[in-house]
């Protein structure tokens, strides 16, 4: 239930920002863009609320008073949870080539600096919430997740190509042993964090 249809909601954004200036701007623009609003001070309640409320995208300072944003990403991206894919936004102070690039090591899908205009965070905010949920849409009609069990994933690879299942392997980070059988012939993948070990 999530209020009536005119003022359904697009989705929640969990914002993890210190500076008092920038998170009013920000929850403003993006409440009037039809999502939701959440806004955390420090890192680490920034990371527990992640976890606890699973949004559809994360926005991160690099700055935070406790641990960086770098930390709060690389937690998030191995949490044993759906939040783990959640589009994750890095909206920082620091222009440098190394901060971006530590930025997408963490596992960001898009680094932004300060200052920002507020409509193209608004836009990029859009565009990954649209592709996590294409990509979900994807994976749940491709393939059939069993309940209880042990086998997390399994289906007809028919219908689609090794590449796409690696690639929701990996999105979803799983580890495991990923097995194909065709006819009598059968391979076998050793998977860590959706990462092929070895076969």
């Amino acid at each position: 239930a999530r209020g009536s249809v005119l003022g359904m909601s697009q989705g929640s954004v969990l914002v993890i920002d210190a500076d008092e200036w920038v998170s009013t701007l920000l929850v403003t623009a993006i409440r009037e863009a039809g999502y939701e609003v959440l806004v955390c001070k420090s890192a680490q309640v920034g990371l527990e609320t992640a976890c606890a409320i699973q949004p559809d995208c994360i926005i991160c300072d690099i700055d935070l008073p406790d641990n960086d944003g770098y930390w709060v990403a690389r937690n998030v991206r191995t949490h044993p949870s759906r939040v783990s894919v959640t589009p994750f936004l890095f909206l920082s102070g620091l222009d440098d080539e190394a901060s971006r690039l530590q930025g997408f090591h963490v596992g960001a899908d898009v680094y932004m600096t300060k200052p920002f205009r507020v409509d193209e965070v608004v836009a990029q905010i859009g565009a990954l919430v649209h592709m996590a949920a294409r990509l979900r849409q994807r994976r749940d009609s491709m393939i059939e997740l069993p309940t209880g069990g042990e086998t997390a994933i399994e289906g007809d690879l028919a219908q689609m190509s090794i590449a796409t299942v690696l690639t929701v392997l990996e999105l979803e980070r799983r580890t495991g042993i990923f097995e194909v059988v065709s006819k009598k012939r059968r391979a076998t993948l050793e998977i860590v964090w959706g990462h092929v070990l070895q076969g």
